[in-house]
């Protein structure tokens, strides 16, 4: 090869990366999972929309887990979840311990209580086995649930969301 085909090939490559890094999908919110979509509608509660954390498939945890951003759960969680975003237990996650947050749903397995403030949802092939204590309750065909629901009154749930998103933690 004369060295003007290599002169040939680097400039190539050269616009071929550059065409690249242009045209390469940008991380913006669009570009984020609908799983934790900014839910900056939603009354009283800060969303953090850019901030998830995960614990992955094959991970166990051993402890208790506070969060103030979106929680996903593929691996396993042996302890009690107290957090001020969205908790998402994902197919092959489970959690062995209590779940407090404002919004949880349930695609795996939960064995302990669940007390959202504003909902919880059990998705088609969920287990839970515990207490649920929510102001919205939404149960798929095919899940599970072993145990008690209460559901507080129109009054109870503005004083309960509100307690709940000042501490935290729900009572």
């Amino acid at each position: 090869m004369t060295l003007l085909s290599y002169i040939w090939r680097y400039c190539k490559h050269l616009i071929f990366t550059a065409n690249f890094r242009q045209n390469r999908p940008s991380d913006t919110k669009q570009n984020r999972s609908m799983l934790f979509r900014n839910r900056t509608g939603t009354k009283g509660y800060r969303a953090y929309a850019d901030k998830v954390s995960i614990i992955a498939e094959g991970m166990v945890l051993h402890g208790d887990v506070e969060s103030e951003s979106d929680i996903r759960i593929d691996g396993i969680v042996n302890g009690s979840i107290v957090c001020k975003s969205r908790v998402v237990v994902i197919a092959t996650g489970a959690v062995y311990g209590d779940v407090t947050a404002p919004n949880v749903d349930v695609y795996g397995r939960v064995s302990g209580n669940i007390k959202a403030a504003q909902s919880i949802a059990l998705k088609a092939g969920s287990e839970v086995n515990g207490d649920l204590e929510t102001g919205s309750l939404q149960i798929e065909a095919d899940a599970l649930l072993n145990g008690r629901c209460t559901m507080p009154g129109p009054q109870e749930t503005a004083a309960y969301r509100q307690a709940g998103l000042e501490k935290g933690q729900l009572n």
